[in-house]
């Protein structure tokens, strides 16, 4: 009996030997784990079962874990020890030496254990051992299991390191530049967009949850009363020419920055929607910031940018008073994830006239003003009726940054934000700011613009740093990928905005501007369209180019 066991193990070792060779490792797995429990079973004395388990592992690293696999499935004796547990190899058996539990979590990586593999390599780089490779080879257990979003963890935090070589940084930057790919694909075959994480206020506020619970309990308790204009304690002097009593009766939405309500003028019989801050921000700016700020809103002229009606006062809290929107862009793309290229192109337009205007403005005035948004984002759209455009909150970022740049910090911005800035605003070295912001308009125009027309947004991290490298170290998938019948003209003009370096993007929002024209047949075409959508037109023609 033990002659034709001897026999068959020769043969059945053979063809291991060739699976092993041909890097066929399922096969070579499989067949081990078979072996073992043929060995186990078999009356060869203990100490040839030890030595046909160490021919095993000669011919395939796969040994380790076959024999942790015949641990459960081997038979057992008398004391329920498994017949060959006296010879199985477990990382209890190893040296207790680094070195030794590094080498075992390699051979758990090359069975496919991907997650004893994971155990192993972060226990050996708790001792401080080859900290970076043991990451590194974290990332890529996590990629082979197709968990993208921990590879990425895994890598950034390697990738974080001081002092690490250029060739790393270039490796790790392409593995976690497919990871972030993977993710994409696999959001845009979804449909999904990563969900705002509940309690994400007290995250980037410190405050606690009961405080920020409180403050917005306090705010609901404004519905119902009245605020008034705000008059200057000298002259008089309101925003809108007279006081204004503006009753609170909705509240409509609150967001990362501010919250919405619905309010009533008695006086004019209008209902406006009036916009207060949350916590921290409006601690941050006094009321005359405000005033001045809405007082240069009041002064342009644009069908394209929301103009503040007014700014009310009510318990030292501020409201600014504008024209009341069913919806923004947010809304929009929710209801339609891929309008036509004709449709989106014309909204593109005038976000393009909106922020064209800010940038070279001639105010009523006569004074000629420079205005960059700096937060041009989906929620900083409204929509006065189908497709009607207006930028809103135009220059108000830049006030926020003079008056409280920890909060507008990157790295203390909520997440829902991040997709949307600019390289530059993550690394200012990109782009000193005495430098003109264009170029950052342009980026989260471009941003805007992708997932106006795809449906998806090409930089939504999980973290500050994995958004940073997305922006700052990464080309975006081009939008092609997620539209194949998207024109190229189109894949064009957003892949020049989000180039990283702002020189390289486009110079003006008017060079945009005129290859969307082009691109719907030319001046008149773009006329006839907006009438046909109802939309009031009253283009600048390209009349005033900035240049960087």
């Amino acid at each position: 009996m033990s002659n034709d066991i001897r026999e068959h193990l020769k043969e059945k070792l053979a063809e291991l030997e060739v699976y092993a060779s041909q890097g066929l490792e399922d096969a070579a797995q499989d067949l081990a784990v078979a072996l073992c429990e043929e060995i186990a079973k078999s009356d060869l004395s203990q100490e040839e079962k030890a030595r046909y388990i160490k021919v095993i592992e000669s011919i395939a690293p796969w040994s380790v874990g076959v024999k942790d696999a015949v641990q459960v499935n081997g038979t057992e004796d008398g004391d329920g020890k498994s017949e060959i547990a006296s010879f199985e190899v477990t990382i209890e058996d190893q040296e207790s030496d680094p070195e030794s539990q590094f080498q075992y979590a390699k051979t758990l990586m090359q069975i496919h254990d991907w997650d004893r593999a994971i155990d192993v390599l972060k226990a050996v780089a708790a001792t401080g051992y080859r900290l970076e490779e043991c990451y590194e080879l974290c990332g890529d257990c996590a990629a082979n299991s197709e968990k993208w979003s921990e590879a990425l963890k895994y890598y950034e935090t390697v990738y974080s390191q001081p002092g690490l070589r250029p060739e790393d940084r270039e490796r790790l930057l392409a593995k976690m530049s497919r990871c972030q790919q993977k993710k994409f694909r696999n959001r845009m075959a979804r449909k999904e967009k990563i969900p705002q994480v509940a309690g994400e206020h007290t995250k980037w506020t410190g405050f606690s949850e009961a405080f920020v619970s409180e403050h917005v309990s306090t705010l609901y308790n404004f519905v119902g009363r009245v605020a008034n204009s705000w008059s200057d304690a000298n002259n008089g002097w309101t925003l809108a020419g007279d006081i204004f009593e503006y009753e609170i009766r909705e509240f409509l939405h609150i967001g990362r920055t501010r919250a919405v309500f619905e309010v009533f003028c008695k006086q004019t019989g209008k209902t406006y929607a009036a916009d207060t801050f949350m916590i921290p921000w409006r601690d941050c700016l006094s009321i005359m910031d405000i005033i001045e700020w809405a007082h240069v809103c009041k002064m342009m002229m644009s069908d394209y940018v929301d103009i503040p009606y007014d700014v009310a006062m009510l318990d030292n809290l501020f409201f600014i008073v504008r024209d009341y929107y069913e919806k923004t862009l947010i809304e929009y793309m929710s209801e339609n994830p891929q309008p036509s290229y004709e449709e989106a192109c014309l909204i593109a337009y005038q976000i393009l006239e909106g922020i064209g205007y800010l940038h070279t403005h001639l105010g009523r005035d006569k004074q000629k003003r420079k205005i960059y948004h700096l937060d041009l984002r989906p929620s900083r759209i409204m929509l006065r009726n189908s497709i009607g455009v207006k930028v809103a909150l135009g220059g108000l970022w830049k006030l926020f940054r003079s008056r409280c740049g920890k909060y507008t910090n990157p790295r203390n911005l909520p997440l829902g934000i991040l997709p949307y800035k600019a390289p530059e605003q993550f690394r200012t070295y990109l782009w000193g700011e005495k430098r003109s912001q264009v170029c950052t308009d342009v980026y989260s125009f471009g941003v805007i613009f992708y997932e106006l027309l795809t449906g998806i947004n090409p930089f939504q991290g999980e973290s500050v740093e994995e958004c940073e490298i997305l922006h700052c170290a990464q080309k975006p998938i081009p939008p092609q990928v997620c539209r194949p019948d998207m024109p190229e003209e189109l894949n064009e003009i957003i892949m020049k905005c989000l180039e990283v370096r702002p020189q390289k993007r486009w110079r003006s929002s008017t060079q945009i501007l005129l290859s969307i024209e082009r691109f719907l047949g030319g001046a008149h075409r773009v006329f006839e369209l907006f009438k046909e959508y109802g939309v009031l037109h009253s283009s600048t023609g390209g009349k005033e180019t900035q240049t960087l």
